[in-house]
């Protein structure tokens, strides 16, 4: 499970290096999409061919479920994790998230999320004052 807040850089060639704690689960090629919120989506590649299956099972006779699949197929890619343990985000997927300089790397359940650092912040900030109401929303979560 990928847990916490790590603040690091995006060099000029589009290279990140991935928090020590992280390395270990993602493996030597992890997979890379675009996410949902402008972010960046890092899987172990187990985990994303299981993410996969899941949307894959969704009627492709919907237009919605062949838009899902072909938008984060079509972004995804294998990243291979250098001796520094750094991987190079394609342009795509940094212009994606507007990804330079400064970024937020996120655990974020069974994946790590990168982020614009600033678009993070203000994302951290109004979540955090709707989280009551999230938590109302989430009709699957209880908490006693």
């Amino acid at each position: 499970m990928f847990l916490g807040f790590h603040e690091h850089s995006i060099d000029s060639k589009g290279r990140l290096v991935l928090p020590a704690r992280f390395r270990a689960e993602l493996g030597d090629e992890p997979v890379a999409t675009m996410g949902f919120e402008r972010c960046v989506e890092i899987y172990p590649a187990s985990t994303w061919r299981e993410v996969l299956e899941r949307y894959s099972s969704l009627p492709s006779s919907r237009k919605a479920s062949r838009d899902l699949i072909r938008m984060l197929c079509s972004s995804a890619v294998e990243l291979s994790v250098d001796e520094q343990g750094r991987v190079l985000l394609p342009s795509h997927l940094r212009e994606h998230a507007m990804l330079e300089g400064k970024v937020a790397v996120i655990g974020a359940g069974v994946k790590v999320e990168v982020w614009n650092l600033e678009v993070w912040r203000n994302y951290r900030e109004e979540t955090y004052g709707r989280l009551s109401d999230i938590l109302e929303e989430v009709s699957a979560l209880e908490i006693r």
